[in-house]
């Protein structure tokens, strides 16, 4: 079931790469007697402490200040004096992410009126989980037209506004002050450069298109820093369009350009990276590396563990797991420690118990941070995945030990995930309900929550509930968060085989029409036409082409091939299917499709009859995914192909193969061990065929295999005898296997028709043709309604055996002289309409003309 993930993921939007600008800047705001804050900045205690600010030492500044600020009497005038120590201090302490400490000193006169002071207050309570109370500090600050962080008190209200949903009003609050300003300001550039980045955040490619188009212009022949940073989103446009290697050429080019900030060259790493990750993911990793050990107070730190974490593959390299645990051991960096020891606990490849181990550990060392709520969070759904619920459930129990109320929302997501695990869709969908009415828990968490309980409420049967929801999200979330919803809940109907998948998935394509999952949705509905009874081969095309309409990422046409291979094989043209089966494999090396199409090629190369063909697939199914459930199954239908190659070619393959899978004694043990019996029989060794016969008989084989072993044992048998003739033992130890099929009324018609034919031969061998005889009238008795049945209504195989029986009666009522009877067969097989009908009639005339059989003299 895939439910949305909640994220609670910290916020690391920090001013880090601009705070020595905004040091500067905000020293030199008087808000007092000018001539003695003056005098202060140009104490040499303050200017040490700039040069350690500037250098990157802000915790050396932050002694400094510490001690200047202690110094003299705390009258109101010296406090007034002190505030540039002060607000430097507080930039000091913004850099060491030390929010708390900012929400305190900034609470108390004179900070607390001072814009540069209240700026930093918003910062950390936007930091701390309070964006509402930081907006309505930063709303006033973004519209002084004077004051020197106007443009981050902006752009950080802009980014509050967009965590909340309502990306139109972030984006006109920017337009708004961005219109006041000249047309070739750099700070009018900045301002447009980041709505352009904002709507292309919201996937609103065609519009950031026109925005960036409009700026470009503008650009030209002004700072370096606008320049590369105009050229970052033309990167970014560039890959949204799929030209990869025109943005990763651009990227590089700025992560070497000189003389521009080192945040865009940051910016550029990391986006290198993503696109990297897709093509390259060894060579993503290293550069991650590179950045995460080298940037610690990246502002896109968090960005560069998420890619980090998606390049990763079990096992984990050495140099990975040895660059996390030193960074979550370093203390003089706690956001990349943070981040450091949450992905420790994620890595892959670990069994369920010891990754849920992992999570809980880091959790619960992390209980009063939201990254270690939802590890916790985490734990829970390893143990629910694993099918251990009442793990789960101790997990959910350890969630509701704190009084955050994302902790409680949380433990109600994970309730509703178990209840859903049980098979109690009810239950499930009242826990997410609780889960997404929680009151004070981040806006991106409830709206994930809400999500949950829609999709459950829409599981449960409760579609009223599902689309009071869904429209909740519609309103207060994106318009690609509503999307979202309306793609899962389409995508889950169509799972559980809901009717109303159809509607859904059709439905979110006409109001989403340039949603990322449009061209997924397409798909979906190309795979559900096709697998309906008959398929709809037609109409999968159609939604196949449409998704091909789009831009597609690789993943996206990755899928589009393989179902266009299914597709083929549904209009049964083997050629073709087995042609793009093969390009599939050329073009997608690492897919997980590959071990399905390895076997489809095997199976079109055997009912084409290319054996060669059909042994190479089988084989290299075996070979390159042994822990494969088909594995054995590829081995059996290898071995045979082999068989048959033309003159017996294979036959030594094939036998290497059946003794191995008879050797491991798996599923196909016992169809592996007939198979070498009949190879045996192939090549008249009736010693080694019995003995391999009596031993599938000995592994309790299925009802089919033991009728069929039975047949061909008394066949060996019979076949030995006649080569030791007389063989009178054998003979009868034949009888007993042809009987034992005979007796057992739940056997197939088909094999009890064949034992009863082959008995008969036996019966004839040891001069017994009376009892033959009867044998073969028992076997012409079997088809429903008996003789003189319709035989044309028979099954084939059921009819070979039918016929067989009544020409042997034929023959030996003949020799016996019983020719009256041996017609009377002979016409009613005539009268049954099946294959042989006018044989059986013309060998009616034959005896009659023979022996003179007329009721009537003929004319």
């Amino acid at each position: 079931m895939p439910w949305l993930s909640p994220s609670l993921a910290l916020n690391f939007r920090r001013l880090c790469d601009k705070a020595v600008v905004c040091f500067a800047l905000v020293l030199g705001v008087s808000t007092g007697s000018g001539g003695a804050q003056t005098l202060v900045l140009n104490l040499p205690e303050t200017q040490s402490a700039m040069d350690a600010m500037r250098s990157g030492h802000p915790e050396i500044a932050l002694q400094i200040l510490d001690q200047e600020l202690l110094a003299g009497p705390a009258t109101d005038n010296n406090l007034r004096e002190r505030i540039p120590l002060a607000r430097l201090r507080l930039e000091a302490l913004a850099r060491l992410n030390d929010w708390n400490r900012i929400r305190t000193l900034t609470e108390a006169f004179p900070l607390s009126n001072d814009p540069p002071a209240r700026f930093w207050r918003a910062m950390a309570l936007s930091q701390t989980g309070e964006a509402d109370a930081a907006a309505m500090i930063l709303a006033p600050l973004a519209e002084m037209d004077h004051f020197p962080l106007q443009t981050e008190a902006l752009l950080n209200l802009g980014s509050i506004l967009i965590a909340r949903g309502d990306f139109h009003a972030a984006v006109e609050k920017l337009d708004s002050v961005s219109g006041k300003l000249p047309t070739d300001s750099p700070t009018r550039l900045r301002l447009d450069l980041k709505a352009t980045e904002w709507t292309l955040d919201q996937g609103l490619v065609n519009e950031g298109s026109l925005r960036l188009g409009e700026i470009s212009s503008r650009v030209m022949d002004k700072s370096a820093e606008l320049q590369a940073a105009s050229d970052l989103l033309e990167a970014r446009l560039a890959a949204s369009h799929g030209n990869v290697e025109e943005a990763a050429s651009t990227l590089r080019r700025l992560i070497t350009l000189t003389g521009i900030p080192s945040a865009i060259q940051a910016n550029a790493s990391w986006q290198l990276a993503a696109l990297e990750a897709k093509s390259a993911p060894g060579v993503a990793r290293d550069r991650l590396l590179v950045l995460i050990e080298t940037q610690p107070r990246s502002t896109h730190l968090e960005n560069l563990f998420r890619l980090l974490e998606d390049v990763l593959n079990a096992p984990v390299a050495t140099a990975v797991e040895e660059a996390l645990h030193r960074w979550a051991s370093d203390d003089q960096h706690p956001d990349r420690k943070l981040l450091a020891g949450h992905l420790l606990a994620h890595l892959p490849g670990s069994p369920p118990q010891e990754q849920e181990a992992r999570l809980e550990a880091f959790g619960r060392s992390h209980l009063s941070q939201p990254v270690g709520l939802m590890a916790l969070y985490e734990a829970g759904l390893v143990a629910v995945q694993d099918a251990r619920l009442e793990d789960a459930t101790k997990h959910e129990q350890q969630l509701r030990t704190t009084e955050r109320p994302e902790a409680r929302s949380l433990a109600d997501s994970l309730l509703g995930r178990t209840a859903f695990a049980r098979g109690d869709l009810v239950g499930a969908a009242e826990a997410m309900e609780s889960a997404a009415r929680a009151a004070d828990v981040p806006r991106r968490l409830t709206l994930a929550h809400r999500a949950n309980a829609s999709l459950a409420c829409a599981l449960a049967g409760n579609r009223d509930a599902a689309a009071k929801w869904s429209q909740s999200i519609a309103v207060e979330g994106s318009a690609e968060s509503a999307g979202d919803l309306a793609y899962e809940t389409a995508i889950n109907a169509a799972a559980r085989g809901q009717a109303e998948a159809f509607d859904d998935l059709t439905t979110f394509i006409r109001l989403h029409p340039t949603h990322r999952f449009t061209a997924d949705a397409e798909m979906a509905l190309a795979e559900l036409h096709l697998n309906q009874v008959p398929p709809r081969a037609v109409a999968s095309r159609e939604h196949l082409a449409a998704a091909a309409s789009h831009s597609l990422t690789p993943a996206q046409k990755e899928r589009s091939d393989y179902i266009s291979i299914w597709l083929e094989v549904a209009a049964e043209d083997r050629a073709t299917a087995a042609r793009l089966a093969v390009d599939f494999l050329k073009n997608w090396t690492a897919s997980a499709h590959a071990a399905d199409l390895t076997l489809l090629l095997g199976e079109l190369s055997f009912v084409s009859a290319k054996y060669g063909d059909a042994f190479h697939w089988f084989s290299r199914h075996a070979v390159e995914f042994p822990l494969s459930p088909q594995a054995e199954a590829a081995e059996y239908f290898a071995a045979l192909s082999a068989q048959r190659f033309p003159d017996g070619a294979g036959d030594q393959q094939a036998q290497a193969l059946w003794t191995t899978l008879v050797g491991r004694r798996g599923p196909y043990a016992a169809e592996a061990q007939h198979e070498l019996g009949l190879l045996h029989m192939k090549k008249e060794q009736f010693e080694a065929a019995i003995a391999a016969f009596d031993a599938v008989l000995a592994l309790s084989p299925s009802p089919d295999l033991k009728s069929a072993t039975l047949c061909d044992r008394g066949q060996a048998l019979f076949a030995r005898a006649n080569l030791n003739a007389p063989g009178e033992e054998d003979w009868n130890r034949a009888i007993k296997s042809f009987s034992e099929v005979e007796s057992d009324v739940s056997t197939p018609r088909s094999w009890r028709l064949q034992a009863a034919v082959r008995r008969g031969r036996c019966l004839e061998r040891l001069g017994r043709p009376a009892e033959a005889i009867t044998a073969y009238q028992t076997a012409m008795a079997l088809p429903e309604g008996g003789l003189p049945g319709r035989t044309i209504l028979i099954p084939v195989d059921e009819a070979d055996w039918f016929y067989r029986a009544g020409f042997d009666a034929i023959r030996l009522l003949d020799l016996q002289k019983r020719h009256q009877e041996a017609v009377d067969i002979a016409e009613a097989l005539a009268a049954s309409n099946g294959p042989r009908s006018l044989e059986a009639g013309e060998l009616a005339t034959q005896i009659r003309l023979r022996h003179f059989l007329w009721e009537t003299a003929p004319p």
